[in-house]
Formats: C-alpha cells, sequence, structure tokens
C-alpha cells in the first residue's frame, strides 16, 4: 500500500484499464483533458501523462438495429443538396461508435442509435438520389433539432425548411393551450368580481360614515362587519388570482418552450418566419394555426 494512498485497492483487484462513468446532461461535443500519475506504490514523486480527448456531440448514442423497438413515432424530414460523402463524414465526426450492424452505407444512408439516457431509438435515413432527402425519426423534439442543428452547421446550409410530425408532443400542447383558455377565463371571472366588490367595498365605507355621523351605531356594525366579510373575500379571491397566475405563467412557458423547440428544427429564414407565425397565431388565440405552424413552418 502506498503511504500516500492508504485506500489503494489491493493487488488482486488491479488491472490494465480504468472505467470511469461520463454522462453529459446534454448533446454538447465536449473536450475532456486527461492528467495520469504515474509510480510505484511506495513512490513519492510521480509521472504526469496528458492526454486530450474530444468526445462528440452525440456521444450518448450507440449504433442498434434498424428494428429496434418501440419504433419512433416522431418525424423530421427535410433536403440536403450534398453528396453522401459528406453526410457520413458529419455522421463520423458527431456520433462515436460508428454504425451498426445492418446500417445501410450506400448508395444511401440508413443507420439506427439508442440513446443511453432515455433507451428509445434513433433512426436517420439519407437519399441523395431523391434530391438530398434526409428523414430524422425520432420522440426526442430536442434531439431532432440538435441533429438539425449540427448538420446545418457541418455542410454550412444558411437557410432550412422542414416539415415535421410529433403527435404526442403536440397533444401534450393542445392539452396546454386549452387550459390556457381555462385559466384566461377564470381570471377575467375574478377580475370582473374584484370590480364588483370594489364598488361594493365603497358604497358600505360611505355608509358605515354615514351611519357614525348620524350616531346610529347598529347600522354601524353592520356596514363593518359586511366590510370585514368582504375583505375576507377579497383576500380569498387574491389567492385564487395569484395561483391562476402562476399557472399561466408555467403554461406559457411550456409553450413559449415548444415554439423554441420547433423553431430549432429550422434554420435561417425559416426558423425567424415560423417564429413570427406562431406568435401572431398565439395573439390570434388560434391553436389549430399554431400547431399547423409548428409541424409544417409558415406558409
Amino acid at each position: 500500500h502506498s503511504p500516500l494512498s492508504p485506500s489503494h485497492p489491493p493487488s488482486g483487484k488491479l488491472g490494465s484499464c480504468v472505467k470511469v462513468p461520463l454522462l453529459p446532461d446534454k448533446d454538447l461535443a465536449v473536450d475532456l483533458s486527461i492528467q495520469a500519475f504515474v509510480g510505484h506504490p511506495t513512490s513519492t514523486q510521480f509521472h504526469v501523462f496528458e492526454a486530450t480527448r474530444r468526445l462528440p456531440q452525440f456521444s450518448l448514442y450507440i449504433p442498434c438495429p434498424l428494428a429496434t423497438e418501440p419504433h419512433p413515432q416522431g418525424r423530421v424530414a427535410f433536403n440536403v443538396p450534398e453528396r453522401l460523402e459528406t453526410v457520413t463524414g458529419w455522421l463520423n465526426d458527431s456520433f462515436m461508435y460508428g454504425a451498426g450492424e445492418d446500417s445501410v452505407l450506400t448508395p444511401y444512408l440508413h443507420v439506427a442509435f439508442l440513446s443511453l439516457r432515455s433507451s428509445f431509438p434513433l433512426i436517420l435515413s439519407f437519399k441523395p438520389a431523391q434530391n438530398g432527402a434526409f428523414t430524422i425519426e425520432t420522440d426526442d423534439l430536442d434531439l431532432a433539432g440538435d441533429i438539425i442543428q449540427s448538420l446545418a452547421s457541418y455542410v454550412g446550409l444558411t437557410d432550412l425548411s422542414v416539415t415535421a410530425s410529433f403527435p404526442q408532443q403536440m397533444k401534450e400542447l393542445r392539452d396546454v393551450l386549452e387550459e390556457v383558455e381555462e385559466l384566461h377565463k377564470i381570471r377575467q371571472k375574478l377580475s370582473a368580481e374584484m370590480a364588483d366588490n370594489s364598488a361594493l367595498i365603497r358604497n358600505l365605507v360611505v355608509r358605515a360614515e354615514d351611519a357614525r355621523i348620524m350616531n346610529d351605531m347598529g347600522n354601524m356594525k353592520k356596514a363593518y362587519f359586511q366590510l370585514y366579510e368582504l375583505n375576507k373575500d377579497l383576500m380569498l379571491g387574491y389567492n385564487i388570482r395569484s395561483n391562476n397566475h402562476l399557472e399561466l405563467l408555467e403554461c406559457l412557458r411550456i409553450v413559449n418552450q415548444a415554439i423554441q423547440k420547433t423553431g430549432n428544427l429550422r434554420v435561417g429564414k425559416p426558423k425567424a418566419q415560423l417564429i413570427a407565425a406562431c406568435r401572431a397565431a398565439i395573439k390570434n388565440k388560434d391553436n389549430d394555426t399554431l400547431i399547423k405552424t409548428m409541424m409544417n413552418g409558415a406558409s
């Protein structure tokens, strides 16, 4: 045992390989700086070996069979006017483990990967002979956007429009939009009640003051008791409005994130046009147009 390392493992557990789990939270390229200290168990000085290794952006995706279940329901389709070799170069640069055994690499590209985070498959297809048709199949909207942005950056695309289909995410978004409508209705109702109560408060204050001046203690007490009860109602209404406001903000945050995510499926002008069209649809309270725009882009 080294005097500097009282927890040094027994010799029977030593080996020539060290495994360190790396689990990046997001799909980002990471530069690893590695320092290895090498010496005898009794050494007080060590040799230091340094190395740098770059983890590709999609290093947490391993090859898997094309028929891996469950098959993704989400899909993005677009065209990339590039040669097969260029797209294959992007694939090798962005993924760490190459392609699976049943992958198709020529004359077109058809590969599948499995996410080590979610265990859900990702399927990529590129057909140069069909005007560069590129298809991404995944149920992860963020992942689809990251792949498109990575590919666009690699091949130098400045504008890119797509058609997309994410039925589960759009169903969840529609539920949120319906909740937003309901929260708006509740907010309007609460505001109207508050306005009515404010008018009633003014009336009761005048009545209580008139009764005090007339030395009519009975009516004065009655008016102040009504004010007390009304004040409790106002406090309860305030708490309801406050909770309503927080719920509304959370729903709007989810809607805004969904717009940003679907915007990330596009590049350049189509992305800006989509976000502007989505804002207009929200302003017009047109949920159908909003979801159609998010999937098919701005017309």
